[in-house]
């Protein structure tokens, strides 16, 4: 438990109200989580979607097609970089969602 404490910059005390603030609420970086995993849980959709519609194009594409190399290459232009996201937003780790998160544009959660 220690070890995931850790990982998210928790601490046990964040878990109690200790009656010196009447009105608790989660830190700034608990916040910061919810939102990335809200985010993730939308990210992985969208990554399997594309995935699963690239798949399908590419499955549909015939040997006797004129096209067929070029619909292939959009197909699987970027293909790698979309199962590296899916392998880390299928993780466990809010590290590597964090870094998904980030790499997209989002604000980095050093509050």
């Amino acid at each position: 438990m220690a070890e995931i404490l850790s990982a998210t910059g928790l601490e046990w005390t964040d878990f109690f109200d200790h009656g010196s603030r009447p009105n608790w609420r989660p830190s700034g970086r608990i916040n910061y989580l919810r939102i990335v995993k809200e985010w993730r849980d939308k990210a992985l959709t969208e990554v399997c979607k594309s995935l699963r519609g690239r798949d399908a194009m590419a499955a549909s594409v015939g040997e006797e097609d004129i096209d067929a190399w070029v619909v292939l290459a959009l197909c699987y232009d970027g293909y790698s970089q979309l199962e590296h996201d899916f392998e880390r937003l299928n993780s466990r780790s809010t590290l590597d969602w964090q870094e998904v998160y980030e790499e997209r544009g989002h604000p980095s959660g050093s509050l």
